[in-house]
């Protein structure tokens, strides 16, 4: 497996794998079925970006397990921060929101997350990705080409979508919000009319 392969590989599957345990823990917690991430089908391409990263930048420090889980908990609280500035700035919205949690910064990264990113670092590179790699090395290499393939093809359009639909909800509510404001204007102006009608009479 090439390296742009490899690099394909590990965000589809992590995507996939993500959106399954994301929305597994949001369902249990609100006792009803969510779809959770940013698109619509079922892959959350934080988590493939967030293990791209993982794999590359701590492959490395697998041997030191401190030095590696200081390092995931570092690296992937930094991830998390600027992906959710970024989802802010740009959609307007808040997709996770943690300020209600100890040692939080502005709601994008806390503590108790941060360490859960530190451990899932650890469990990563000498757990999780070895065994992902035993299992997908079972099976034939064409169908797993036409697995990544089609998936690439699948977010790149689930992305086109959900982008354009989300900037599309916007301007309809920012034209929403400079209607309500241009009411409230002119109702304000028949206001002072009204008053200054009373104090003339």
């Amino acid at each position: 497996m090439n390296t742009f392969t490899e690099i394909i590989f590990i965000f589809v599957i992590y995507s996939f794998i993500g959106w399954i345990l994301e929305s597994t823990y949001k369902s249990i917690m609100q006792r009803k079925v969510v779809n959770s991430g940013f698109l619509i089908g079922p892959f959350c391409p934080i988590y493939g970006y967030g293990a791209i990263i993982m794999y590359y930048c701590l492959i490395g420090l697998k041997n030191d397990i401190f030095l590696l889980f200081i390092s995931s908990f570092v690296i992937l609280s930094f991830w998390e921060y600027i992906v959710g500035w970024m989802l802010e700035i740009v959609f307007k919205t808040k997709y996770w929101d943690y300020s209600k949690k100890f040692a939080n910064i502005n709601g994008r990264v806390c503590l108790l997350n941060s360490c859960f990113w530190g451990i899932l670092g650890v469990l990563f590179i000498n757990v999780i990705h070895p065994l992902i790699c035993v299992w997908i090395s079972m099976i034939p290499v064409v169908y797993v080409v036409v697995f990544l393939v089609t998936s690439v093809v699948y977010i790149t359009v689930d992305t086109a979508i959900t982008a354009t639909n989300i900037i599309r909800t916007n301007i309809r509510l920012d034209k929403i919000a400079e209607i309500e404001e241009e009411l409230r204007r002119r109702v304000g102006v028949m206001n002072d009319i009204v008053r200054h009608k009373e104090y003339m009479n």
